[in-house]
């Protein structure tokens, strides 16, 4: 089941009243194992045995099991480089989260990016005093800054060209690398979304620093190119730095963009110079080849899997999100 169950409450109570685990299990019906499981906080169970658990141990149900909390995991595309793909992937992935069949999933987008491009993608419009540099500079909860877009279980906090001016406004500010922090605090504690995808800015300062100290995991689009490569070492540097401040930081795994099947050998050499920057990180199987179809969403304003559902690049954005969601998916 999904939602949030306070465990320690169950714990806490049964010992409170020196009631064994056996004896609960004996007196309820209960599997001692799944017991065991509520408790540690491996499972929230059946709603049926939770009832049986709460009854015999006098616990109100609804003080301590939220059935519609969702367990936020934040998810940042991020690259140095402009031209590597990172919106169209945050949209994409975003987009293909939301549409997988048997999953209720729900996504917030932060637009991060100065240029505004993945609001526009999803037919939005930038908006100078709703943005994530406004709530920064004036400490507000971000909740307030949502926007729903046109799609189901889809929403987003809209980006504006003026979000380019916030390093200069972090400058002056006390524990700046926690800005964000403190204005995402509510939306992830309130458990309003499964997922929030964030597209970062291509500058590696303190917006990005801001991103990366509330993500959980790390996105790296990169083009297999040699000028695409530059700059990817200051890149993994910059993450192993944040990494001091938010130890959940991890890099989910390096995307292939741009993918071009006629040129095997500059992939091969790419790919082993890649694989030497990112020993330790998982690079997916699924690479997003080139694809027309992008330009033509972009120019509609529509999300690249929805504007063209049978083209190759919608079935390898879902293929990728298969992936992705293998290695960030809430317990």
């Amino acid at each position: 089941m999904k939602g949030k169950l306070l465990n320690d409450v169950i714990t806490k109570q049964r010992m409170d009243l020196d009631i064994s685990q056996k004896e609960l299990s004996e007196a309820t019906g209960v599997s001692i194992n799944v017991i065991k499981q509520i408790e540690t906080g491996r499972m929230i169970g059946d709603i049926k045995n939770l009832k049986k658990i709460c009854n015999y141990l006098k616990i109100e149900l609804d003080s301590i099991y939220f059935p519609n909390f969702r367990n936020t995991r934040i998810i940042s595309l991020v690259q140095n480089k402009g031209g590597d793909g990172k919106t169209s992937a945050c949209g994409s992935l975003a987009y293909a989260f939301t549409d997988m069949i048997g999953k209720d999933i729900k996504v917030l987008m932060i637009d991060g990016n100065p240029q505004n491009n993945l609001t526009r993608s999803f037919g939005m419009e930038p908006d100078k005093n709703m943005n994530i540099k406004t709530a920064m500079e004036k400490d507000e909860d971000l909740t307030k800054y949502i926007k729903n877009t046109a799609y189901k279980n889809i929403d987003i906090i809209v980006s504006h060209p003026s979000v380019s001016a916030i390093e200069m406004t972090l400058l002056t500010k006390i524990e700046r690398e926690n800005c964000l922090k403190n204005c995402i605090r509510n939306i992830v504690g309130n458990g309003l979304y499964d997922f929030i995808f964030i597209d970062t800015d291509n500058h590696l300062g303190m917006l990005n620093y801001n991103i990366l100290n509330v993500s959980d995991y790390a996105i790296i689009p990169v083009r297999l190119a040699a000028f695409s490569l530059d700059g990817l070492d200051t890149l993994i540097q910059h993450i192993r730095l944040v990494k001091k401040t938010n130890n959940n930081l991890k890099i989910a795994g390096i995307m292939v963009n741009q993918y071009d099947l006629r040129k095997k050998s500059i992939n091969s050499e790419c790919e082993m110079v890649i694989k030497q920057i990112f020993a330790d990180a998982n690079m997916f199987e699924t690479k997003i080849g080139l694809d027309s179809t992008i330009e033509h969403a972009q120019f509609f304003n529509v999300p690249v899997i929805l504007h063209r559902k049978n083209s190759k690049i919608a079935k390898q954005y879902k293929e990728l999100a298969k992936e992705v969601l293998k290695i960030v998916e809430p317990i």
